[in-house]
């Protein structure tokens, strides 16, 4: 309630020989130079953000802002799977005929069809083109105080956190975290809700699909693995001292022993230098980067908090409603799978009015029934289901 606390604040602090304002003027101060534009701005919170933010990295440009306060969030471990998931369901549901809707089980069949990025890069969408836009748009008002008046404040700290965002949104940990370091995958991969969960979404890995199952639960980011895949991060493994022959000289690794998929051997460079001796280089970078960018939001935030008063509050909330618009969407916003780099193909679809009949229909074409049916079915079977 900032108008509230301005009221009782003001009527507080009067003297008792100046008359105090009526809240018709007082409102219309407000109205015509809003105060306490701070609490406006944090309306949307660090979860939002944390979202967007996951959302959007993987690319040099990140197209989302950070207001101040809100600070960065880490992803969650399964966020990708997590979103793959939501997407595909509401992708599909929109797709399907409006008399099939009634059903316990519906099973989506895709293929992988593999994706010409590298394992450390992204594509380039229109989520970095609306980003773009919308910055342009942020800087655009808020150098207008500058132009007419100025006043150079609202501009420079538009600028300012602008620069910090994509500072934190560049680092590698952020791909690190989206992409696995196992590539092309054959598995067969079951992605749903759990137990109770309508619809199933089955991924057929063909040699050319992300190794979901790493993306569920990933290495942590001061393992080596999370950076093997980062050719300037990690360096050619040497021979194990284990691997000799019988005259012990060094034996070459039998890569076809090796889990198809897999990215040549490598380890990640380590980082000897303190404070942030022994870890990978790529994690003491993600370490020092947040050092350096708390001391300087710091920095900003309390010559932020000596302005009392913004002359030009409304460019200030111009811009600042852009950025929670602009969060606010990237968090929500449905993404194809081939925009995680993992473009697939619908083989096809099975829909049942029972749960057991689409897991019997599935089992049939694929003869992959058995781990769902585990699933759904924990405990013993009737005669007939059996049969």
């Amino acid at each position: 309630m900032p108008i509230l606390s301005y009221l009782l604040h003001g009527r507080a602090s009067g003297s008792g020989n100046e008359p105090s304002p009526t809240v018709q003027e007082e409102l219309a101060a407000q109205w015509y130079n809003p105060t306490d534009i701070a609490s406006i701005l944090l309306i949307i919170g660090g979860d939002v953000v944390q979202k967007a933010f996951a959302q959007g990295t993987g690319k040099p440009y990140v197209p989302v802002v950070v207001n101040l306060d809100t600070g960065y969030a880490r992803e969650s471990k399964s966020f990708v799977v997590d979103r793959l998931l939501r997407d595909l369901e509401a992708r599909e549901a929109r797709r399907l005929a409006s008399e099939d809707r009634d059903y316990s089980l519906k099973i989506t069949v895709f293929e992988a069809t593999g994706t010409r990025n590298g394992p450390t890069r992204f594509s380039w969408t229109y989520l970095h083109l609306v980003g773009a836009l919308i910055t342009l748009a942020q800087l655009g008002i808020a150098a207008i105080p500058l132009a007419l008046k100025g006043d150079w404040s609202v501009f420079l700290i538009t600028a300012v956190e602008t620069a910090f965002v994509q500072w934190c949104g560049c680092l590698p940990e952020w791909t690190s975290e989206k992409l696995p370091s196992r590539q092309k995958s054959d598995a067969l991969y079951a992605l749903s809700s759990g137990n109770c969960a309508r619809e199933i979404m089955i991924i057929i890995g063909c040699g050319k699909c992300l190794d979901l199952e790493s993306l569920a639960a990933p290495h942590p980011s001061r393992a080596s693995r999370p950076w093997e895949k980062f050719s300037w991060l990690s360096r050619s493994r040497p021979d194990d001292p284990e691997e000799i022959d019988l005259e012990g000289k060094p034996r070459k690794p039998d890569l076809k022993k090796r889990r198809p998929g897999l990215q040549p051997q490598r380890e990640a460079i380590v980082w000897n230098v303190w404070p942030f001796g022994g870890v990978p280089l790529g994690f003491a970078l993600t370490r020092m980067t947040h050092a350096v960018l708390s001391v300087l939001w710091l920095s900003l935030l309390v010559n932020v908090a000596a302005l009392r008063e913004f002359r030009d509050s409304w460019c200030f909330l111009a811009v600042g409603g852009l950025r929670m618009f602009q969060n606010a969407w990237l968090a929500a916003k449905e993404l194809g799978p081939a925009m995680r780099n993992l473009p697939l193909k619908k083989k096809g679809q099975f829909v049942a009015p029972k749960v057991m009949d689409g897991l019997m229909d599935f089992h049939t074409i694929y003869s992959r029934g058995l781990p769902l049916l585990e699933e759904f079915f924990p405990g013993p079977l009737l005669e007939a289901e059996a049969k």
